[in-house]
């Protein structure tokens, strides 16, 4: 899990080029609330900007102008494709693709942040757009908020993912199968207080430990895979452990420490117990 690249454009030139492509009686309502619109967006990009979502005040369209301002994003057009494309293309390479949200899916649907249905303004601004998977965007929903007025999703472009792990994993043999369980948790108290209560709500509300749980065998096995061959050469534990350790570090530049894949990777070699074991089970 590591940050996304908010688009460098403007969302009211965005906004318009959709609006263009739109016809009547889209279009005249469009027009007649381009300059409420506007505002919104003003007040969107300042509590974007300050990390406070929360504090924006509740849609004012309803009706007729709120069918028109959905009807922008459910009834997509050139402009909107290609806005999308951009956002995905803005992304660091070697995430491109990759659910943020999760670090195991495609990012092959958009999550709405601020739901499209209570915020239908800002449904193609280009900052409420978040690639992610479709179970990640089914599972949120329209959530974003607690009953507290409280944020219970990361914002991927706002909130500053932690570099201390809060993601952990526990990894037993028996009888020579592997059995790993994750957890999170912010024991030594690293990770900002706030921000740990909305990361503990987030992974909660996207059953990300269940589904880590799920694909933990698959996890495991492909990192026996990749270390097979160097156990089987024979050679030292040390330097197999190195190459482990090296491997951990390139993840976490690449990843974060908080992916599942390199908190796997990293208690492998942390716990020396568990660390013989495979050794022995697989030289």
């Amino acid at each position: 899990m590591i940050n996304l690249r908010p688009l460098e454009t403007c969302s009211h030139y965005e906004f318009d080029q959709i609006h263009r492509s739109k016809n009547d009686p889209t279009f005249s309502k469009l027009s007649s609330i381009r300059n409420e619109i506007r505002e919104r967006y003003n007040e969107y990009h300042k509590y974007f900007d300050n990390n406070n979502l929360e504090k924006l005040s509740d849609s004012p369209f309803v009706g007729g102008k709120k069918d028109a301002l959905k009807h922008c994003y459910e009834s997509p057009v050139k402009a909107l494709n290609n806005l999308k494309i951009r956002i995905k293309k803005n992304q660091p390479d070697l995430i491109k693709g990759i659910c943020q949200f999760c670090g195991m899916d495609s990012d092959n649907t958009f999550d709405h942040y601020l739901p499209k249905e209570d915020f239908p303004e800002f449904n193609i601004n280009h900052r409420n757009l978040i690639p992610c998977c479709y179970t990640c965007n089914q599972l949120k929903n329209e959530y974003w908020l607690d009953n507290k007025n409280k944020r219970g999703i990361i914002n991927l472009y706002t909130d500053t993912i932690p570099l201390s792990q809060f993601l952990f994993i526990d990894i037993k043999i028996i009888n020579g199968l592997p059995i790993g369980v994750y957890s999170i948790k912010n024991g030594e108290g690293k990770v900002d207080k706030a921000l740990y209560k909305v990361i503990k709500d987030h992974f909660h509300r996207l059953k990300l430990i269940e589904r880590y749980n799920e694909r933990f065998s698959n996890t495991f096995f492909k990192i026996i895979n990749s270390i097979k061959y160097i156990i089987r050469a024979g050679l030292p534990s040390s330097q197999i452990e190195f190459f482990l350790k090296e491997e951990v570090n390139n993840d976490i530049h690449d990843f974060g420490v908080n992916h599942h894949i390199t908190t796997t990777k990293k208690h492998i070699y942390e716990n020396k117990e568990l660390f013989k074991k495979i050794i022995q089970i697989y030289r």
